[in-house]
C-alpha cells in the first residue's frame, strides 16, 4: 500500500509539471497570435477590410446622424 501512495504522489507531481507546461506553452502562443494580430493592423491599417480575411475585425465607426 505503501508503494501505491508513494507511487500516486509522484504521478501527480509529474501531472502538475505537465500542466504548467502546457500552461507556459499556451501562455507563449496567446503573445504570439496577439503580436501577430497588432503587426496585421499595423501593416493594413486599422480600418482595412482586408483584415476580415485575417479574422480581424477592422475599426468602424459609428455612423453619423
Amino acid at each position: 500500500m505503501r508503494s501505491m501512495y508513494a507511487r500516486h504522489a509522484a504521478l501527480a507531481a509529474e501531472r502538475q509539471v505537465i500542466t504548467q507546461e502546457m500552461q507556459k506553452l499556451v501562455d507563449e502562443g496567446d503573445q504570439i497570435f496577439r503580436m501577430l494580430r497588432e503587426s496585421l493592423k499595423d501593416h493594413y491599417g486599422k480600418r482595412n477590410e482586408k483584415l476580415v480575411e485575417f479574422g480581424l475585425q477592422p475599426f468602424r465607426s459609428e455612423p453619423r446622424v
